[in-house]
């Protein structure tokens, strides 16, 4: 598990020191550095000894950022940029990138990582932009979801009959992956609607939604947010102890009711030992979070979350106490304004009235 992220002169950033637990909750402006964490996490997930599709994918997500120069800090006029991890088991990945070597792909292939961080074996990715759902995908036989949510009708399709990990565990009817999904679907979203996937042909699959009334309904017939919600779910209920989600927005087009179960969601599987790094500007799954501390259904101890304005030289750590408030580095219980109070001006001038 990633205990430690070292991060200097990387795009906005310049100098970070962060602490990770289970549940890691980045948040802020837009432009601050949410998604630089995100990525600088990707760049040490590289093995050169492990080459599968979604590696593939990841690199050629990474070369899309730009080259080295590019991608070192312009304010402090860099010529490099470094990046440090630290796990649990004490091993770490310190790696420099230097513009004196300008192609990227050749400087990611010198370094040779431990296992603790490999993309597609323990280390996984949902971008913030997704492919929109549709009825027909390609049955490819691939073991992940990929990084836009692409795969998750052929990875559905081959692993829904499968034992999920006995932790994760919530609908004891059955302890497939597919019953699984369908329990926290239906949980989240408020109603009873399940996800299916057929193979109608050695290529293609088809997915589909059934109320419990039996209509059936295609992706696009759905609201868009289900699809979004069902990778969450299934990139989740998948993972083994000790493997790394990387999720960028799980917020996207869910109604706030949705998105505050999506924060009880997210407790359940950080206190079962499944690191999670969620990038969020949503108030609600925030607030669901500190409520399943207060219950201790997440331990205090497991969650952490940062905080940093466009102006701000660095992420300030704010921590969730076991009664769920925050504690910030101050030792406030207040959180960094511009988030919980963006409108209370205009509403306590609502309500006084012209």
């Amino acid at each position: 598990m990633l205990k430690r992220l070292i991060i200097k002169n990387f795009k906005c950033l310049f100098e970070e020191d962060m602490e990770f637990r289970n549940l890691t909750i980045l948040t802020g402006e837009n432009s601050s550095g949410k998604s630089s964490v995100i990525q600088a996490i990707l760049f040490l997930g590289h093995n050169p000894a492990i080459s599968t599709p979604f590696a593939h994918e990841i690199l050629q997500y990474l070369h899309s950022l730009g080259n080295i120069t590019e991608l070192t800090n312009k304010l402090q006029n860099a010529k490099e940029f470094c990046l440090k991890a630290e796990f649990d088991n004490d091993e770490e990945i310190d790696v420099t990138f230097s513009q004196e070597e300008e192609k990227l792909a050749q400087h990611i292939e010198k370094f040779k990582f431990p296992n603790q961080l490999s993309y597609g074996y323990n280390l996984f990715y949902l971008n913030a932009d997704r492919v929109r759902p549709q009825k027909q995908n390609p049955l490819i036989d691939i073991k992940n979801f990929g990084i836009y949510g692409q795969y998750v009708p052929s990875y559905f399709e081959i692993h829904k009959r499968k034992p999920i990990e006995k932790e994760l565990i919530k609908d004891s009817s059955s302890y497939t992956l597919e019953t699984q999904v369908n329990y926290w679907l239906k949980r989240i979203i408020g109603f009873n609607l399940e996800f299916y996937t057929e193979k109608i042909s050695s290529n293609l699959v088809q997915s589909f939604y059934k109320t419990e009334e039996g209509f059936e309904f295609s992706p696009e017939n759905i609201g868009i947010g289900v699809s979004y919600l069902v990778a969450i779910l299934i990139a989740c209920l998948s993972a083994k102890k000790d493997n790394i989600i990387l999720i960028e927005n799980p917020e996207i087009h869910l109604h706030p009711k949705s998105q505050a179960m999506l924060g009880e969601f997210f407790a359940f599987i950080a206190s079962k030992g499944i690191q999670l790094v969620i990038e969020t500007h949503n108030d609600h799954i925030l607030n669901r979070i500190r409520y399943e501390v207060f219950k201790e259904t997440l331990s205090s101890n497991n969650v952490i979350l940062f905080y940093k304005g466009l102006k701000d030289k660095r992420f300030e750590k704010i921590e969730i106490t076991q009664g769920g408030f925050f504690k910030r580095e101050s030792g406030d219980s207040g959180f960094p304004e511009g988030f919980y109070d963006a409108t209370l001006k205009e509403i306590y001038e609502i309500n006084r009235g012209k």
